[in-house]
C-alpha cells in the first residue's frame, strides 16, 4: 500500500502540487523527529547535510602540525573539520595593527582552534564575530585603561587577539591556558543568549547548570582548596566558564578525575563526544 504511494508520488505524470505536497509532508515529519530527538538526547540529530568544501593540502599540513585532536578524528570528521576551517576562513575578516603582518598559516590556526571548539555543535560559524584584528602581543584598550590578551566586542562583531599569546596557546596543549579558546567561548557564550537554534538552548540550559556548580558555597570551596583552576576563573560566571573550557579541551582526563560533575556538564554543553573526551 505505502509503496503504491510512492510509485504515484514519483511517477512523471503525477500532478506537481501533488509533489510539492509530498515534499513538505517528508519535511514535516523529518522535523518533528528531529525535535523528538533533541528531546530524548539532548544534542543534534546531525552536524551536517550536503556539500563539503574542499581545503587546501598544505592548509590541511598546518593543522596536522598544530592540532592533535584533528589527527585522532575519523575520515568522516577531519572531512567535516576540514569543511568548517573552509568556510570559516571564507566568512570572517582577518586584520592587523601596529603593521602586524598575517599570513596564512596564522588564520588557518585560529580558525581550527574556533572549529574545535564548536566541533560538537551543528551551529559553528559563530555569527557574532565578522572581524578578527591581530595584534603583536599585548593591546591596549583605552575604555579599561588595561591591557588585555584578548577581547570580544559584539557590538561591533570584532574579536581581538595578541598573537603572541595564542599561540602560546597551541605550542603548550596541555596547559589549560589557551588564549583561542577563551575567547571563542565568550563569543560562543553571548550568541547562545540571542540565538534560537537547538544549540543555543542547549548551551544556555546546561550553563545555568554550571551557574549554579559555581554560585554554590560548598563546591566553590571545594575548587579553590583544590588549586586545580587557576584564580581569573572566579572573577564571575563568564569567566569561569571560559576558564575551565581551557582546563576541559588541554586536559581532559584531569579535569574528569578532580570535578567529574563539572566535567560532564561541559562535555554536553558542547557535545564533546570525541575521542580522549
Amino acid at each position: 500500500m505505502i509503496s503504491s504511494y510512492f510509485l504515484f508520488f514519483f511517477n512523471k505524470s503525477a500532478p506537481l502540487p501533488y509533489l510539492i505536497i509530498f515534499v513538505g509532508v517528508l519535511i514535516f515529519l523529518f522535523l518533528v523527529f528531529e525535535n523528538i530527538y533533541i528531546h530524548i538526547f539532548k544534542k543534534p540529530l546531525y552536524r551536517h547535510l550536503g556539500y563539503y568544501s574542499k581545503l587546501p593540502k598544505y592548509k590541511v599540513k598546518q593543522i596536522e602540525n598544530h592540532f592533535p585532536f584533528y589527527n585522532r578524528l575519523s575520515s568522516k570528521n577531519k572531512k567535516l573539520f576540514k569543511h568548517r576551517v573552509a568556510g570559516f576562513l571564507a566568512t570572517k575578516r582577518f586584520i592587523s595593527e601596529k603593521d602586524f603582518i598575517i599570513t596564512g598559516e596564522m588564520t588557518v590556526l585560529i580558525a581550527a582552534t574556533a572549529c574545535k571548539l564548536s566541533f560538537g555543535r551543528k551551529n559553528y560559524e559563530y555569527r557574532l564575530i565578522n572581524t578578527i584584528v591581530l595584534y603583536p602581543d599585548e593591546f591596549y584598550n583605552t575604555l579599561t585603561n588595561k591591557k588585555h590578551k584578548g577581547e570580544f566586542n559584539p557590538k561591533a562583531q570584532v574579536l581581538a587577539l595578541s598573537w603572541a599569546d595564542f599561540i602560546y596557546g597551541l605550542q603548550i596543549d596541555n596547559d589549560a591556558i589557551n588564549l583561542g579558546l577563551h575567547e571563542f567561548m565568550h563569543a560562543m557564550h553571548l550568541e547562545a543568549t540571542r540565538g534560537d537554534d537547538t544549540d543555543s538552548a542547549i548551551f544556555l540550559k546546561v550553563f545555568q547548570k554550571i551557574t549554579n556548580y559555581f554560585e554554590d558555597e560548598n563546591k566553590r570551596n571545594a575548587m579553590l582548596q583544590s588549586n586545580f583552576f587557576r584564580k581569573y576563573a572566579f572573577t564571575n560566571k563568564f569567566e569561569f566558564i571560559a576558564v575551565i573550557t581551557e582546563y576541559f579541551i588541554e586536559t581532559p582526563q584531569d579535569f574528569k578525575a578532580q570535578f567529574p560533575n563539572l566535567y560532564a556538564l561541559v562535555k554536553k554543553m558542547l557535545n564533546f563526544n570525541f575521542e580522549d573526551y
